[in-house]
């Protein structure tokens, strides 16, 4: 399990949340200066959500926060008090260093009240999710450039060729501006979902399905790294269950493949869910 913060407004204990789900929180205004946050179950020291700097709070000064926090030395220590300059969450919230936060996470969290309704549909209100992504954004700007590059290159051609008019050329470029908007929608539709218990992971341009399988069914994880893959730092994983085909509707056994995500980020969540 991911490492827990507690949230305290007002006095009044407002949830648990992972450090990703409390930065995306500041961004949208979700989270307040004046909450109070420390790491779940630690009787650590409680801190100002203001005062952590890795917080993008929406009007957020631009000078430094500096961060004064109660170390683990004697009191006849000279020294009672450390400033934490460092941008981690975890070095703010708990310095023993048991407290790894994974920053990468940040960047592919997507909040549960951001996911579609045939998501939401689909996952239970008390479902513990563990992490939430697309494929990777950088992935598809790779696809839209390489793909408008090829497009271009080839209307040049016929174009270079001659015996084409102006009117001819246009559905060319329309037949290229609607398959880049394809691959756009095709990232935009595709979402992937680590819960306790299940794994969900819906895709598709104009006719979307949503595709589930139960964690501890999970017999095998491969992990597929190509060429692109490897250049731009991601992977391919396969998640296959005792069986292949068979069964009703998504909850079908055999197998889920996660495109273009960063295998660190979710293979560990595994581990977790047992």
């Amino acid at each position: 399990m991911a490492n827990l913060y507690e949230v305290m407004r007002n006095g009044k204990d407002i949830g648990k949340f992972t450090s990703a789900q409390l930065r995306k929180m500041a961004a949208q205004g979700e989270l307040l200066r004046d909450d109070s946050i420390r790491k779940f179950d630690s009787g650590s020291k409680w801190n100002k959500a203001g005062r952590v700097k890795s917080f993008n709070f929406p009007n957020k000064e631009q000078e430094t926060i500096q961060t004064e926090l109660e170390d683990n030395l004697d009191a006849s220590s000279a020294h009672s008090n450390q400033i934490v300059e460092e941008d981690d969450l975890s070095s703010v919230m708990n310095r023993s260093g048991d407290a790894v936060t994974d920053l990468k996470e940040a960047l592919s969290f997507i909040n549960r009240e951001t996911l579609p309704d045939k998501l939401l549909l689909l996952i239970q209100e008390n479902e513990e999710i563990l992490y939430t992504t697309r494929p990777s954004i950088i992935a598809l700007i790779f696809k839209l450039v390489i793909s408008a590059v090829i497009g271009i290159a080839m209307v040049l051609l016929v174009v270079m060729a001659g015996g084409i008019s102006a009117i001819a050329l246009l559905p060319l470029l329309i037949i290229l501006g609607v398959y880049l908007l394809a691959i756009y929608i095709g990232w935009k539709n595709t979402y992937y979902v680590i819960t306790k218990g299940r794994t969900i992971a819906m895709q598709g341009v104009f006719n979307v399905s949503v595709k589930i399988i139960i964690n501890e069914n999970i017999q095998i994880i491969s992990i597929n790294t190509g060429l692109v893959d490897r250049w731009l730092g991601l992977n391919t994983i396969k998640f296959s269950t005792a069986a292949h085909g068979g069964g009703i509707g998504v909850m079908s056994a055999g197998s889920i493949i996660l495109r273009n995500v960063i295998v660190s980020d979710v293979v560990p969540h595994y581990a977790k869910t047992a």
